[in-house]
């Protein structure tokens, strides 16, 4: 396959050796990968499983051979031989970026997120570069290596062209490369220990459809049932308190915990949570910032979609918090430290209805710094909030979204060395001391007298609890449990702690509620502060049809659709979700629970249907 010089009919049996011997060195390749990626975890799956993960990647490439056997054999040239090796090294890598990302989220790249990557290069393009690591370049020597010893074994299968490559050269660079590869890097993220269900769980999954299908069919709500925009009917209101809201970005409650007591985390928060209304049992919406933003502002469940079309202009149909409260006379704000032309933030925060808002180009001055590929020093906010909060003498609403804790966790003035685990432990830090900075300076300046606080994370982070990292695909406790607190007035009834299981869904409605708004409309959530909690709550992963949470009394349910076997854990016994009781439900009870998870989603896309999206973002 390397060669590609004419040769006389007959010195060869086909193409085919060369397609069978990419196919083994592949095979070979990632089974060694995979092998010692194990080895490494001291993880042990059977024979099996070991095979099954690297079929995917198998069957991609033998394909992509069986392509270019048959369009290529007989020709000839040098620019045919470079644009062969060129193809070839793209789509290795391609298997390379596709298997990590799968040891990292548990999923593979389908065309979605192929798709949103290669088209908002601006929004991932730093956390592509954060994965150019040593390790990623050795696996890369490796395929090339895997190229030479293809060659070599083609010939040996039967292949006659001249000899690009002397065969002792080949075979070791092989072995260098498969070596290296075999190499664990400190920090890097091992395979997940996938069963014989998961690899299976398509099959399984199609039992539903032979089980009785008045028990199994999704019943999906309405969408004017669903959700329908909260309309104010007077501006009249019993209280008038300024409403501070800071967002935390990527604390979930089990790095935190749920009132922010987890020893040497945030001492600041702590402080505050010891005097506030405190949530037990809270749940993000969707596991990403922007479509998180939408479940806490508007009440509604965000298009789980990868583009962020929240952003786009007649693409939030919405009636959001600050929308209502600059009806009834509020001033509000949006600050944050991250980039605004981070999908496209402006256009989210007035879409979502903010009279203004200030970003990192606009905060951006000395002593602070810039961290990561994303992010800036919090305390950059500190001095513009607590001016832009004095200045009036309306009523304000001021949110805040803090970024240090954001992958890949640099925190200003501190290496970026050591364990992602403790570089986000000492980002937790340094966001409380910014929260407890403006929190004291508020208070300092007379503001915080009168003024609701509340402060909840937007989601978690994961660090391989579940042997997945991050939060866009994850719908485990550390990822989807998130703390909320409610603090300030006397009316609040504080210091006390709501049970319940309750959702971002929940803010809107518990703020039109202290507010004393007369409104009509129809809201997914409740309020926090007057009603118990749901029944049930739903949390989806970012991408779409990739996961769904659900949370029901103490039992938890995370379901695949499809790509693995769903789920079932009792947190009451199991906190850490790590006994899988999915075996001891029956088909039937477990088709019900697939089922219901289905019809939440319908009725959310069922709504967002009536909206398609208006045009594509700008890059």
């Amino acid at each position: 396959m390397l060669s590609m010089k004419s040769r006389p009919a007959g010195t060869t049996p086909g193409p085919w050796p060369t397609v069978i011997a990419h196919g083994i060195t592949l095979f070979a390749w990632l089974l060694f990968f995979r092998l010692g990626k194990v080895a490494f975890a001291d993880i042990h799956p059977g024979a099996f499983d070991r095979v099954a993960l690297v079929l995917p990647e198998i069957g991609f490439v033998l394909l992509f051979e069986c392509f270019w056997a048959l369009v290529s054999w007989g020709r000839a040239g040098r620019l045919w031989n470079v644009l062969v090796l060129l193809s070839h090294l793209l789509v290795y890598c391609y298997v390379v970026v596709n298997h990590g990302f799968f040891v990292n989220t548990g999923y593979r790249v389908d065309f979605d997120m192929a798709t949103y990557s290669l088209t908002h290069l601006g929004n991932v393009g730093g956390i592509i570069a954060e994965g150019l690591t040593v390790g990623f370049w050795l696996q890369v020597v490796a395929i090339l290596g895997g190229l030479l010893l293809a060659g070599r074994l083609a010939e040996l299968l039967g292949h006659r062209g001249p000899k690009t490559v002397h065969p002792l050269a080949s075979g070791l660079v092989a072995i260098l490369g498969l070596a290296l590869v075999a190499w664990s890097p400190a920090g890097d993220p091992y395979v997940r220990d996938l069963s014989r269900n998961d690899v299976v769980a398509f099959a399984k999954s199609t039992v539903q459809f032979a089980l009785p299908q008045d028990q199994v069919v999704p019943r999906m709500t309405a969408p004017e049932d669903f959700y329908q925009a909260p309309r104010v009917l007077s501006p009249e209101t019993t209280k008038r308190p300024n409403i501070l809201l800071v967002i935390l970005e990527s604390t979930g409650a089990q790095a935190s915990g749920p009132d922010f007591s987890a020893p040497d985390v945030a001492p600041n928060l702590a402080r505050i949570a010891s005097q506030s209304v405190v949530l037990d049992s809270a749940y993000s919406t969707v596991t990403h910032t922007s479509k998180t933003l939408v479940g806490i502002l508007c009440g509604m469940v965000a298009r789980v979609e990868l583009p962020p079309y929240e952003s786009l202009p007649k693409n939030l149909p919405l009636r959001c918090l600050p929308h209502i409260l600059g009806e009834i006379g509020y001033r509000t704000v949006f600050l944050q430290t991250a980039r605004a032309t981070f999908e496209n933030r402006p256009g989210l925060v007035e879409n979502l209805g903010y009279q203004s808002g200030a970003y990192q180009e606009t905060m951006f001055r000395e002593p602070f710094e810039k961290t990561g590929y994303l992010g800036m020093d919090e305390f950059a906010m500190l001095e513009p909030a607590l001016g832009w909060a004095t200045s009036g003498e309306e009523p304000f609403f001021l949110t805040a979204l803090t970024v240090t804790p954001h992958h890949p966790y640099d925190v200003p003035g501190q290496t970026s060395d050591g364990p992602e685990k403790e570089r986000y432990l000492a980002a937790l830090k340094h966001q409380d001391a910014f929260v407890g900075a403006l929190y004291d300076g508020l208070q300092e300046a007379g503001a915080l007298e009168d003024t609701l606080v509340i402060i909840l994370g937007d989601h978690g982070e994961a660090f391989g609890e579940h042997k997945i990292y991050e939060h866009d695909a994850v719908s485990y406790e550390e990822v989807v449990w998130t703390p909320v607190l409610l603090s300030g007035p006397e009316w609040l009834e504080a210091p006390r702690r709501l049970g319940g299981l309750r959702s971002h869904l929940d803010l809107l409605p518990t703020i039109l509620e202290v507010l004393g708004v007369s409104w009509e409309g129809t809201l997914p959530g409740r309020s926090l502060l007057s009603t118990p909690g749901h029944e049930t709550v739903f949390v989806s992963c970012w991408d779409r049809n990739r996961c769904l949470a659900m949370r029901r009394g103490t039992m938890k349910y995370v379901h695949h659709f499809r790509k693995r076997s769903t789920e079932v854990f009792d947190l009451e016994q199991d906190p850490t979700e790590k006994l899988d009781l999915a075996s001891t439900l029956t088909e039937i009870e477990l088709a019900q629970i697939e089922s219901e998870m289905r019809a939440f989603k319908l009725s959310v896309d069922a709504f967002w249907a009536q909206y398609p999206p208006q045009e594509e973002e700008s890059k």
